[in-house]
């Protein structure tokens, strides 16, 4: 069971990341970031649901990390169930990435690369960025898009964004953790 301080910090981390992932989808998407059915909602959606896995990777274990996960999976196909099926694929394959590349980034990045203080949020916007182009090729049938290179640079510019601010938020808090 995590100590009292390990849950701030789980907390804390969470609560800096998804700032941090809505605050660089706000500069560069502007109020777009708010609606729902608009692409840039996933930097406020992924935002959340990308530091809430990360905080459970970094803080709690990898089986809570894996029912989190699926609990999201099932409350996505939920919450969009009446939309098209475009928009139910995309986000599900979508959350499915975003997972994916925090677990990798977890198990093959994380201790590696502990030595370094500031600067593993660039490994992590890396392969979100990777990752979400990936997915966003499985996606991209589905969702009808019509300008396919403008869908994938915007998608992978959207996994850059979301990568930086969910590492940049995670890191500022261990930094702030060991200044003390």
């Amino acid at each position: 069971m995590p100590s009292a301080g390990s849950k701030n910090s789980m907390i804390f981390s969470l609560i800096t990341g998804t700032l941090c992932s809505v605050i660089l989808g706000y500069l560069f998407a502007g109020k777009k970031i708010l609606v729902p059915y608009n692409p840039d909602f996933q930097l406020l959606l992924y935002g959340l649901i990308g530091s809430l896995l990360l905080a459970i990777l970094k803080f709690r274990s990898i089986k809570d990390f894996l029912i989190i996960s699926i609990v999201i999976f099932i409350m996505e196909l939920l919450t969009y169930r009446f939309s098209s099926v475009g928009i139910v694929s995309g986000r599900v394959v979508y959350m499915l990435g975003m997972a994916a590349a925090l677990y990798l980034f977890y198990i093959y990045f994380e201790n590696s690369l502990s030595g370094i203080v500031i600067g593993k949020f660039i490994v992590l916007a890396g392969l979100l960025a990777l990752i979400q182009s990936v997915v966003s090729l499985l996606a991209w049938p589905v969702l009808g898009v019509h300008d396919f290179r403008e869908y994938l640079l915007h998608q992978s510019f959207i996994g850059l964004l979301l990568g930086t601010g969910i590492g940049l938020g995670f890191e500022l808090v261990a930094w702030g953790l060991k200044r003390k």
